[in-house]
């Protein structure tokens, strides 16, 4: 699958189930389920044993759901998926730049808008696997939101006590 390119030992296997119609991403409707995934490589494994993913799509209105054992997430709004790739990289940019590609930054405009609900449940086997210089706490709430014409993104974090 060319996850990690910089380690040839990296392994995903899982059980896909997959209900869904859709002629690309941005129309799909329907759930896709990965059960008991595991991710290898070197001296190190995550394993994952329910992760769903679940989406409604509508001229002008989007939904998208995503449950797993580390996260759940929320996604609601007039948005095209095919297209989230360089926004994601506009806010690590911003708010995480040693984590951003700089290239195309300056001339990328998104003009979709959208609500981000995102729970954070056990996330330091999946920080410790794929990012372990970075960790989010468990029961952490972010909550990023866009509107068009909107630069920037509006972003509140409530953090666990």
């Amino acid at each position: 699958m060319n996850i990690d390119k910089s380690d040839p030992d990296f392994n995903v296997s899982f059980y896909v189930e997959a209900n869904a119609t859709g002629r690309n991403l941005a129309g799909l409707n329907g759930e896709v389920r990965l059960l008991n995934s595991l991710f290898e490589k070197k001296d190190k494994q995550l394993q994952v044993y329910d992760f769903s993913l679940q989406s409604n799509s509508q001229s002008g209105h989007q939904a998208l759901r995503l449950r797993s054992d580390f996260l759940e997430a929320d996604l609601t709004g007039d948005y095209d998926l095919t297209k989230i790739k360089p926004f994601i990289n506009q806010l690590l940019h911003i708010y995480l730049p040693s984590l951003a590609d700089n290239a195309g930054l300056n001339t990328y405009r998104f003009a979709n808008s959208f609500d981000l609900s995102l729970f954070c449940k056990n996330t330091k086997p999946l920080f410790d696997f794929f990012m372990p210089d970075y960790y989010v706490d468990e029961s952490t709430v972010l909550k990023p939101a866009l509107m068009p014409g909107q630069r920037r993104c509006r972003f509140s974090a409530i953090h666990p006590l």
